[in-house]
């Protein structure tokens, strides 16, 4: 282990050492990690308002608190985006000696310009609306675009004394706030633009424009389950560049009604299950959500710097129930090379491990049972395959634990220098 992680470091760290001063990395990374106060505050309400016991859900229901909770999932968790937009560009401001709080909402004003509106009539009244995913999933790599390059442009501009020049004798909040009004008006010209542009495209928008263009290759896989893998490979490498990987699971899960639909009408008839293998693949792709993330959470737990140390104690319940925002935006794994190979790789490992598991014990698999999202995978897969699916599921955490470890182990040892560093 000691001989591959020096091997590793000899090849990821300068790349990280280079990327660690960049203003781009810093602004995400500072961006990401403002967010986790949300993540991981709002996912214990998402856990508890999820939790599969019947009697907690009539509960929930008959005392209203299940509306409540959902409403509170959908502000927070769901809106990610434009918690996202502002945290960055925030970030790239103060790093780059910007004012931060007015290149901040110069920036979340034209991510929002950017979203379109639809009318709709309610009870005879003409209103308008914003679709939430433009807010959250499907908004992610927009948010992520704007909170760098708005900030960027206003530095630019601002370089070229591109603004309103007052008295000394102004006070500096009123000087402050008036000075780059002639930026604004160009970054709100340039956004419109863009808005604008899209509406010649097919696509209406940018943000059915990045939606549709990562979704396109999913069609083309077939429904084998190494075409299953793939599209997770795929998926987990747009979430390492920000891309939201909702649009693309969503996309393939439309063409893979048919195969659920045959193996339940196999298992009613009592007869084997005509995709067995896509089954077992299947559950055993996204333990701990997106990029197998569970097993990086794991392996927090042998952390030696303080930095993960803490994060062990904040990531591993959310990751348990498949919330694994707190994990993706608190590293970050967006865009730290340290993690990309895992990240995109882990379900590949662990599906070929839970492929030649099956072929040496016998597997029976129930397509008709279905619980609830955040319902732990070693519990859901148990109560789906019995002992044998729930063997798999343990040697596919472990896979995943195994391929993730020695890249946190160089992570946890840069952080720990820099602790070490900064006493």
């Amino acid at each position: 282990m000691n001989k591959f992680q020096v091997y590793l470091e000899k090849i990821i760290n300068p790349i990280t050492s280079k990327l660690s001063t960049n203003k781009f990395v810093v602004a995400l990374t500072g961006g990401f990690m403002s967010t986790m106060v949300i993540t991981l505050g709002a996912s214990i309400i998402a856990i508890l308002v999820n939790l599969p016991i019947e009697a907690w859900q009539n509960f929930l229901t008959s005392s209203g608190l299940s509306k409540v909770g959902l409403d509170f999932v959908s502000t927070t968790l769901t809106l990610i985006a434009i918690y996202l937009v502002g945290s960055i560009a925030y970030h790239y401001a103060k790093n780059d000696n910007r004012n931060p709080i007015t290149v901040l909402v110069i920036t979340m004003a034209s991510f929002l310009s950017l979203i379109p509106l639809s009318v709709i009539e309610v009870n005879g009244r003409n209103s308008t609306f914003i679709e939430l995913s433009k807010l959250g999933s499907n908004g992610v790599f927009v948010a992520m675009l704007c909170g760098l390059s708005i900030p960027y442009i206003y530095g630019k501009l601002e370089d070229k004394n591109i603004k309103i020049k007052l008295p000394d004798s102004v006070p500096p909040m009123v000087s402050d706030s008036i000075s780059p009004i002639f930026i604004g008006m160009i970054i709100f010209i340039i956004a419109f633009s863009v808005k604008y542009g899209f509406t010649f495209t097919s696509y209406g928008d940018i943000f059915t424009f990045f939606t549709t263009i990562i979704t396109k290759p999913v069609m083309l896989l077939g429904s084998s389950p190494w075409g299953k893998v793939a599209v997770y490979m795929f998926a987990n490498l747009c979430w390492f560049f920000g891309l939201h990987p909702s649009p693309i699971l969503s996309t393939y899960s439309v063409m893979t009604y048919p195969i659920i639909l045959a193996n339940i009408e196999a298992f009613v008839a009592g007869q084997p299950l005509p995709y067995l293998d896509f089954m077992i693949v299947s559950l055993v792709l996204n333990i701990g959500a997106t990029g197998n993330t569970l097993g990086l959470s794991i392996g927090t737990l042998f952390a030696k710097s303080e930095k993960y140390k803490s994060m062990s104690k904040l990531v591993i319940v959310p990751n348990l129930f498949n919330i694994n925002e707190p994990v993706v935006f608190g590293f970050p794994l967006v865009l730290n090379p340290i993690y990309l190979f895992p990240m995109v790789f882990t379900c590949a490992v662990s599906s070929g491990a839970a492929l030649l598991i099956s072929k040496l014990i016998p597997i029976s698999i129930n397509p008709t049972a279905s619980m609830p999202w955040v319902t732990p995978y070693f519990i859901s897969n148990f109560v789906m395959g019995g002992l044998g699916m729930l063997i798999i599921t343990i040697v596919a955490i472990l896979m995943s634990f195994l391929m993730y470890y020695p890249f946190f182990r160089i992570d946890d040892q840069k952080a720990l220098q820099e602790e070490q560093n900064t006493q």
